[in-house]
C-alpha cells in the first residue's frame, strides 16, 4: 500500500510539463497531464481504500462459499523462502547494473563511479550468499525468533 502512495508521488514529477516556447502545446500538456494524473490517483484510491466497492461492482464475491484454510506451515521453511526472493530480487537489481559498468570498464571508457560498481558487485555477492546458505540463515533466524 505505502508503494502505491509513493508511486502516486513520483509520477506527479513525470506528469509535469516542460515548456519549451509553444503555450497552445504546453497548455494542452498541462491538461492532459493533469487528467492522468487525476485518473491515477483515483484509481490508487480506490484499490487501497474501496476494495470493497470494487469487490461489490464488479460482483466479485458472487457465488462463493467461504471455508477456512487451515494452513500449517513450518516457520522455517517460510523463512527459507523469504530468503531466497530477497536474494533473488538483489542479484536481479544489481546484475543489469554490474554488467553495464563491466562492460564500461573493458571498453576503457572514462569511468567516474567506482564506488557504484564496488556496490553493485558486492550486492549481487550478498544476494547469492543469501540463496545458497539459506538454511543455514533461516535456522538462525528461527532460533533467535524461538528465544
Amino acid at each position: 500500500m505505502l508503494f502505491k502512495i509513493a508511486n502516486v508521488i513520483t509520477m506527479i514529477s513525470a506528469f509535469l510539463p516542460k515548456y519549451e516556447g509553444n503555450e497552445v502545446e504546453y497548455t494542452n500538456n498541462i491538461v492532459v497531464g493533469t487528467i492522468i494524473l487525476i485518473l491515477y490517483i483515483l484509481a490508487t484510491f480506490l484499490m487501497i481504500f474501496r476494495t470493497g466497492w470494487i469487490i461489490d461492482t464488479l460482483h466479485l464475491n458472487k457465488d462463493f462459499t467461504q471455508e477456512d484454510i487451515d494452513i500449517n506451515f513450518n516457520p522455517e521453511i517460510v523463512y527459507r523462502i523469504a530468503l531466497i526472493v530477497i536474494g533473488s530480487i538483489s542479484i536481479w537489481e544489481s546484475f543489469t547494473k554490474l554488467c553495464f559498468d563491466l562492460i564500461t570498464i573493458l571498453q576503457n571508457v572514462d569511468f567516474l563511479d567506482s564506488k557504484e560498481t564496488i556496490f553493485n558487485a558486492l550486492h549481487f555477492l550478498f544476494g547469492g550468499i543469501i540463496i545458497f546458505k539459506n538454511e543455514s540463515i533461516a535456522k538462525f533466524l528461527f532460533d533467535k525468533a524461538k528465544k
